[in-house]
């Protein structure tokens, strides 16, 4: 009897695997069916040998698992030809059909035992290391709050900071893109302040230039000016991020060494580092308070206690975040609603924590501040970006019901006829981007102003199902792990189409950029590369997703604040992104992948002692 239902769990993982396999559409279907057999028949004998069913664990994990085979199901078919410029033609979705459904359910079944055996697996060998550590509790807690030392910090980032030089002085002064020709069209007053391109971000680059030019140098080196200091907060924060992860995690030299040389010598972070986009200031500040969350919940605010520049350089990167990206300011409320329920949850159980409640207030000070400013202060001076710019997804949602012939009222038709000639829908309306549309000769993005809210729930209410659709093409890069066009992607400064190639477009003649090779040689573009690829974001925002499932199980539900700040990176991204992919929105999840690691070891794995929450 016992062999008859190990053959049947072993079928049953084959046909899950077989299914899975094709579903994900990644690399050769015989090694990827072989690889997901093995995951999924190993897991299954796990879960049969220890014989542990946890109720909340089954339920979390078959909600995690059908969840995740549903993006899968809609990865599948969706077909996408020409990302940015492609019409309703040849960017679609093909329609489900019957076949989907029962393929829903195998691979939730093969997830599902994939992911909850690998939780009964590492829980049995945490409760192994925890009957086998004699270790004394006290020594242990000491040196898991042994202090970051800034001096370690500072010697890995000068390691980052000249492992990436060459990529600066490969494309100096740094990547320029049309977003940084913007920028520099208000700073020579060619356009007035708009906070499209955030205002700090653009006075930042403004002050460069006019202390090189008050200096006697040119506006090149004003900009390179900029890279630099770019290029050492973001070195920086790297390195704070590695020296943790080595203390914390109490790792070998070797492997410290190992994980610093993977962010110096990899060309998708080194060329981000010298890319003249708000990009990097914003995933660096994040990194930063990312880590400091994590630590401060981990050690009961130690660090903040013993080192007094934690809290102002927790400050200063929050403004840096919200000024730096307009969707900084919804990522900070997150933070501060986890941190405000953790504080209201350790009252109840009479802890008052001292730090906890300090590290609250001040992110709501910071909040608020950064609410006040690119709010009531920037609508006052007329310097807030257009509307389409912050209801892109909105925008194109609306544009599709029209392109498709959807059903409006006669106020709908008028509307959207206002903000673009209806006829011009079909031909204008690219489904996975909206730049071609907002970009139009003919699009009026003033008419917005006009009962936009309204119209969009309308049209919305009337065409729910086309909605759907024009969310799914436009965000799904975010969010699905088996679209082949997605984990192919090897650009990301490419993307942006960097003038350094084409220094006679938009303007860099105009304002004296004199792009150059200072390293002289050709071969210095093929040694320090623009582009690689790198890991993809959904899968990035997958993982992390299980590691968060996994602390609620674990009843570390406070280790999920530290979190937040990429939750809610993940969730600005797949809610309002209106463009299908693209690395850099999302590089602060890529760069603090050991920081996921080491929270999901320390949750899983590590001894209930070290530090498990009450």
């Amino acid at each position: 009897m016992h062999i008859v239902s190990q053959l049947l769990c072993a079928l049953g993982a084959y046909a899950c695997a077989t299914v899975t396999a094709t579903y994900l559409q990644l690399g050769p279907m015989p090694l990827i069916r072989a690889i997901l057999f093995v995951l999924m028949g190993a897991a299954a004998l796990r879960i049969s040998s220890e014989r542990v069913w946890h109720k909340r664990a089954i339920v979390s994990m078959c909600g995690f698992s059908l969840l995740l085979s549903a993006t899968l199901v809609v990865g599948y078919h969706i077909h996408v030809e020409d990302a940015y410029a492609g019409t309703i033609d040849v960017n679609y979705l093909t329609p489900l059909n019957a076949s989907d459904g029962a393929a829903l359910v195998a691979m939730a079944g093969g997830i599902f035992v994939v992911a909850y055996g690998g939780y009964v697996w590492a829980c049995a060998c945490r409760l192994k290391r925890a009957r086998g550590n004699h270790m004394d509790v006290g020594r242990l807690e000491a040196m898991a709050c042994e202090p970051v030392s800034l001096r370690q910090v500072a010697i890995c980032a000068g390691i980052l900071f000249l492992a990436w030089l060459p990529y600066l002085l490969t494309s100096w002064p740094g990547h320029v893109f049309g977003d940084t020709i913007v920028s520099l069209r208000q700073v020579f007053g060619d356009r007035p302040l708009n906070n499209h391109h955030p205002i700090p971000y653009t006075l930042f680059l403004g002050a460069c230039i006019r202390l090189a030019l008050a200096l006697g140098q040119s506006v090149t080196v004003g900009m390179a000016v900029s890279t630099v200091l770019q290029m050492l907060v973001l070195a920086f924060s790297v390195g704070m991020l590695v020296t943790w992860v080595r203390v914390r995690g109490r790792l070998a030299r070797p492997v410290a060494w190992l994980m610093l040389g993977c962010f110096a010598l990899t060309p998708h972070v080194a060329s981000f580092s010298v890319a003249m986009w708000k990009d990097p200031l914003f995933t660096a500040a994040l990194i930063w308070v990312s880590v400091q969350l994590v630590d401060a919940i981990w050690f009961g605010g130690a660090s903040f206690e013993a080192q007094r520049w934690q809290l102002p350089t927790y400050a200063t990167m929050l403004l840096l975040a919200m000024f730096t990206r307009n969707n900084g300011l919804y990522l900070v409320v997150l933070t501060l609603v986890g941190l405000v329920a953790l504080l209201l949850a350790r009252k109840r159980h009479g802890r008052a924590d001292g730090w906890l409640m300090r590290l609250t207030v001040t992110t709501a000070v910071c909040a608020t501040c950064a609410g006040i400013v690119t709010g009531p202060v920037y609508d006052a001076l007329g310097v807030s970006g257009p509307r389409v710019e912050s209801a892109g997804v909105l925008v194109n949602q609306m544009a599709r019901v029209v392109a498709c012939g959807g059903d409006m009222t006669d106020s709908d038709r008028a509307f959207m006829d206002a903000v673009l000639p209806l006829e011009k829908y079909k031909q204008v309306y690219t489904p996975c981007c909206v730049d071609k549309l907002k970009w139009n000769k003919s699009f009026d993005s003033s008419a917005l102003k006009n009962g936009f809210v309204s119209h969009w729930v309308s049209m919305g209410l009337r065409n729910p199902l086309i909605y759907v659709e024009s969310w799914i093409l436009e965000t799904y890069g975010f969010w699905t792990i088996n679209c082949p066009d997605i984990n192919s992607i090897d650009w990301n400064v490419r993307g942006g189409a960097p003038r350094n190639q084409r220094p006679a477009d938009d303007g860099t003649i105009i304002y004296g950029i004199t792009p150059a090779n200072l390293l002289g040689a050709d071969e210095a573009f093929a040694v320090f590369p623009q582009d690689e690829w790198s890991v993809p974001l959904g899968w990035i925002a997958w993982a992390l997703a299980y590691v968060c499932v996994v602390l609620a199980l674990e009843k570390r539900p406070a280790w999920i604040v530290g979190l937040l700040p990429s939750v809610g990176l993940v969730l600005t991204l797949v809610m309002a992104l209106p463009i299908r992919y693209w690395a850099h929105y999302g590089m602060l999840l890529q760069v603090l992948l050991p920081l996921y690691a080491l929270v999901a070891y320390k949750a899983l794995v590590v001894a209930p002692q070290d530090g498990r929450d009450e």
